[in-house]
């Protein structure tokens, strides 16, 4: 990205990393908004640099030509250096909108994403459905969940099941032998953890706040 001249907005500016290619510049030439942005390639898409005020009706206009990362705030007079680094949060910000499915993501926003947020959603699905399989099957995913919520508390996990402790109990133990993993290992509870935040989040991306029931296990 250049760093000055005449086509540079001034004042806070926001880069915008973009998926799309010629449709994006179609679509600022479109909007008066797009007549105060510079945009230049990028590997696989557009760089478009906004006005911090533009950018909701920048991205709003850009929304239909494909997924979109947005920088933090920056100054446009900063520098090659800044808006350099302006563009790599972009670029990371549009990577993580490919993975979890989002339109438009901030990378200020990529912090909670958490775990979920860097994987490939395919393949996390893939992972889930096999770990998980199993308990399925013996009807035994809904007693692994309420464990995995209860950080490996037997107790509380059987309250909120409904059932009696030693049932808990019984049912756990039949878990980890059809899992091969030992229950009360915080790796292990972690590891189903992601696949049940995964398979919960039906039909949508995953990665996005509120995907799983509880957060993620304590791990000591």
């Amino acid at each position: 990205l250049p760093a000055a001249g005449p086509a540079v907005p001034r004042g806070p500016v926001r880069v915008l990393a973009c998926a799309g290619g010629g449709a994006v510049i179609d679509a600022l030439e479109t909007d008066p908004a797009g007549e105060r942005c510079l945009a230049a390639p990028l590997d696989g898409g557009t760089a478009v640099i906004v006005p911090d005020e533009l950018t909701g009706a920048v991205t709003a206009l850009l929304a239909g030509t494909g997924p979109i990362g947005v920088s933090d705030l920056e100054e446009a007079d900063a520098g090659a250096g800044a808006l350099a680094g302006a563009l790599r949060q972009a670029e990371d910000a549009l990577a993580a909108a490919r993975r979890t499915g989002r339109p438009v993501l901030r990378h200020a926003d990529l912090p909670g994403q958490g775990v979920l947020g860097l994987l490939e959603p395919e393949a996390a699905r893939a992972f889930a459905e096999a770990l998980l399989a199993p308990l399925a099957a013996e009807d035994l995913v809904g007693t692994v969940r309420a464990y995995v919520a209860a950080n490996g508390q037997g107790e509380a996990a059987a309250r909120a099941l409904g059932v009696h402790r030693h049932t808990l109990r019984s049912r756990i133990r039949k878990a980890a032998e059809l899992l091969g993993r030992d229950l009360d290992d915080p790796a292990a509870r972690a590891e189903l953890w992601i696949a049940l935040a995964v398979t919960s989040n039906e039909g949508g991306a995953i990665g996005r706040p509120g995907d799983s029931p509880s957060g993620p296990p304590e791990i000591a």
